[in-house]
């Protein structure tokens, strides 16, 4: 990837990650979840911002590094539904859960904040693993 390329991916990222200088806080408290495939898995993240409106965001990356969307949410709402995956919003915390789990669902999942529901669509591939996120790994048996 280009320098250049890259350089506006992780400024992207961090907005995503991070939002304006009005958001106080973006954690996941769980590091490592483990699942049996066709159980279902839920994961929190933890929102704390100082604007009234805006909208969070779960993120899955593949070990390919391949970084996908996978639901989004606004404030005003406490919860959507996405084939398998759902979230619920009983502020400060979002959660994700995904039903009937696949082998195909090991990945790292992280949440994000944005005032700018746009945002998202400037989406590119990531090169590395983000900190501080969960990963699901299935157990298969």
């Amino acid at each position: 990837m280009q320098p250049r390329r890259f350089a506006l991916l992780c400024t992207v990222l961090a907005f995503i990650c991070f939002g304006s200088s009005n958001t106080q806080s973006v954690s996941q408290p769980t590091n490592v979840m483990y699942t049996r495939v066709g159980e279902s898995v839920t994961l929190d993240c933890k929102i704390t911002v100082s604007y009234s409106s805006y909208y969070m965001y779960w993120y899955r990356q593949l070990s390919s590094g391949e970084m996908t969307h996978i639901i989004q949410l606004h404030s005003l709402n406490r919860n959507s539904r996405d084939g398998r995956y759902s979230v619920v919003f009983q502020k400060p915390t979002l959660k994700l859960t995904i039903s009937a789990v696949i082998p195909g669902d090991s990945a790292v999942y992280f949440c994000a904040v944005a005032q700018d529901p746009t945002v998202r669509l400037v989406m590119g591939r990531a090169l590395q693993k983000p900190l501080g996120l969960s990963t699901i790994q299935m157990l298969l048996q």
